[in-house]
């Protein structure tokens, strides 16, 4: 049965909710919180790793990895043995309090320095690519675990293939079976609720616009910039290619057990913990009769506007998607299945008035 890869939220209660589902999740992710620590989300808030470990000791038994999944950080990071030192000391405390198993990272410049900084540290940590590293093959796939074995991290014992192997069966399967054969003992996982465009054209601008805002070289705007010029402005001018997105609906995760073991799912910068929860739910159960666009990480807004019944999606939604030849512009299915299913919701300003 497909276990899950969650986001880790530091409230109480949610850290009680994984608790109570443990026997279907492998691990937890979650950020440093620390502004030598940068990770692929704006960061709003920082706190100290003992802070941390105190809520994920609420959830003993799973795997933990910490974020360190920035595109890139400062080149000048690198080699400040403080900026270096300060992360080394929130893993080494994690791991103290048996809260950490390994890190989720993005940038092999950084995973190298805090090697060469802290080897008997990095000895006991898995290092497990970004799947903003795209791994859709076994060449790339052989490359980023030799190119960890050249550090003093362990070697991962999972690893997140591209976004749009879900949407691509064939290769799916192709990949899956060679990972196996190859790797038998790696699990993997696959990202299933992020939600943007097939093959987004701008995320690596994306990711380095957020790199720069958590590096405090420029305020937080890539909503604004994706509103004006990117993914968000597709979607507002071609809504139907929501549908091109490859994410798994809860419906169709089982269809990808034979070839993978663990569903990864986002959602860790929606404010706090009802997203990932309601999220979890979703997928725990199979199924959600709600709009398909509130389950999405990176679409929401655009449920705002529209409501995709996502129960009432046909049944020759996910083999027509997942095997098609991504020749959209031979073909009308998705703008077709708009058509019939969304449902444009009127315009309306929200109340923000305190009830009397």
């Amino acid at each position: 049965m497909l276990q899950f890869d969650v986001p880790f939220a530091p409230e109480e209660s949610y850290a009680d909710f994984l608790r109570e589902n443990a026997s279907r999740i492998y691990s937890l992710y979650f950020s440093l919180y620390s502004p030598k620590a940068l990770d692929a989300r704006a960061r709003f808030e920082t706190r100290k790793p003992e802070d941390l470990a105190a809520l994920l000791s609420r959830v003993p038994g799973l795997r933990k990895f910490a974020l360190l999944n920035s595109r890139f950080n400062h080149p000048a990071w690198y080699f400040d043995a403080r900026s270096c030192a300060g992360v080394v000391e929130a893993l080494q405390a994690l791991l103290d309090n048996n809260c950490l198993d390994g890190v989720v990272f993005g940038d092999f410049y950084q995973l190298q320095a805090l090697s060469d900084a802290a080897p008997e540290l990095c000895s006991q940590l898995e290092a497990v690519p970004s799947v903003n590293f795209s791994p859709d093959s076994l060449e790339k796939i052989r490359v980023l675990i030799s190119e960890i074995s050249m550090t003093k991290f362990k070697a991962p014992q999972k690893i997140v293939l591209d976004r749009a192997l879900n949407r691509n069966m064939t290769k799916l399967k192709k990949v899956s079976a060679q990972i196996r054969e190859k790797y038998p003992e790696m699990l993997i996982e696959l990202l299933a609720n992020e939600g943007c465009l097939y093959q987004c054209p701008f995320k690596p601008a994306h990711d380095a616009l957020i790199a720069f805002c958590n590096m405090g070289l420029h305020p937080d705007n890539t909503h604004s910039i994706n509103k004006k010029l990117g993914c968000m402005r597709h979607l507002n001018e071609h809504p139907h290619h929501l549908f091109s997105s490859p994410l798994i609906r809860p419906e169709d995760a089982g269809r990808y057990e034979q070839t993978a073991d663990v569903i990864k799912l986002c959602g860790r910068n929606k404010g706090d913990a009802a997203f990932p929860a309601m999220v979890l739910g979703a997928y725990l159960n199979r199924t959600y009769g709600g709009n398909l666009l509130e389950l999405t990480d990176s679409m929401e807004w655009l449920g705002e506007k529209v409501h995709i019944p996502n129960q009432d999606l046909p049944g020759h939604f996910w083999q027509t998607l997942a095997y098609c030849n991504k020749d959209c512009g031979s073909c009308n299915y998705c703008k077709d299945l708009y058509e019939a299913y969304a449902v444009e919701k009127e315009f309306s300003i929200p109340d923000f008035r305190t009830p009397q």
